[in-house]
């Protein structure tokens, strides 16, 4: 009902992890639109405008960037500005993110509408990794996954199986750089975009011009995010030696891997990273591993497919290779 929603939080998730490891979750993104700043007659650019998006790097994985089989881009947040929160931080955050007091004088939580692509990924996450049910938080009264609200808008994959967020965003001709995407931050916005755009064109309502969705990822993009900065985190964290001091470009701190000092291939990176901070020797563990998972990112093709057949196969070959 309308004067129930008054009350509701619309919550927006993504999470990234290592592609070499889904164990090593890397980023996190979230969105936020408190429904109560925004008129019952708002208008998709004052909903919009209210959004406010917020990225996390893990420190522990910050040194761990995808480039090979998913390359990402952690420090190019379009949207704000990119915090440093360890995992104990990141769990704080993340149920601050999603349980909000219905007033000061009582512990009734706030209705939230919970906002994913591909959601049932990013609710397994938190479970596994944060050991967070949402379903257990008892305020989460709808879940809404773009995939779902494209498919119920008429919008298809250009394959068969569910429509990529990338596909998604550019049906509304929304004009999105290819390096800004895969960054958790970015994707969850972007999510929450779509969203809005996808219940404009199922509900007949005819949905922006690209004049205006221009419009709104400008005034997203470029308004002062001092204003709403997330408490959690800082700012400044080096990814090689974990000084929260200064950035990786600014390190003088001496740094040596022991591992790639063995091998003649890797001996000139071996000045560039601690031991325990070596990525080409996780990635040999990996390659060497039994592990049924050929490759940690799975063909994007087959994980979308509604054949069994192909989603059971999406991780024995890339993307490219199917």
């Amino acid at each position: 009902a309308p004067s129930a929603l008054t009350d509701a939080v619309i919550v927006g998730l993504d999470v990234e992890w290592w592609e070499w490891d889904k164990d090593d979750l890397t980023e996190l993104g979230v969105s936020i639109l408190d429904t109560r700043l925004i008129p019952w007659t708002a208008t998709i650019i004052q909903a919009l405008s209210s959004v406010y998006t917020y990225h996390f790097r893990i420190k522990e994985n910050a040194h761990l960037v995808n480039t090979d089989l998913c390359p990402g881009s952690p420090d190019n947040f379009q949207f704000g500005i990119t915090k440093f929160i360890n995992k104990e931080q990141a769990r704080d955050m993340l149920l601050k993110a999603f349980t909000w007091p219905l007033r000061e004088d009582t512990s009734e939580l706030r209705p939230v509408i919970f906002v994913g692509h591909a959601v049932d990924n990013d609710i397994a996450m938190l479970q596994q990794h944060f050991g967070i049910d949402i379903s257990a938080l008892g305020c989460i009264v709808a879940t809404v996954d773009t995939q779902q609200m494209a498919i119920e808008a008429g919008i298809r994959a250009k394959k068969q199986g569910v429509i990529g967020l990338r596909d998604l965003i550019g049906w509304f001709k929304v004009d999105v750089d290819p390096g800004e995407l895969h960054t958790a931050g970015n994707d969850v916005a972007y999510t929450m975009i779509a969203a809005f755009l996808c219940a404009h064109k199922a509900t007949k309502i005819i949905y922006p011009h690209q004049s205006v969705i221009k419009f709104i990822l400008n005034r997203l993009k470029y308004r002062d995010h001092r204003l709403v900065d997330s408490r959690f985190g800082t700012e400044v964290f080096c990814t090689l030696c974990d000084s929260e001091e200064h950035m990786e470009q600014d390190c003088k701190e001496f740094v040596l891997c022991e591992k790639c000092g063995l091998y003649p291939r890797r001996v000139d990176q071996a000045m560039e990273h601690k031991t325990e901070k070596c990525v080409a020797g996780l990635k040999d563990l990996h390659s060497q591993s039994a592990s049924p998972m050929k490759y940690p990112i799975p063909c994007q093709d087959c994980i979308m497919s509604i054949s069994p057949d192909r989603f059971s196969k999406a991780y024995s070959h890339l993307t490219e290779d199917c």
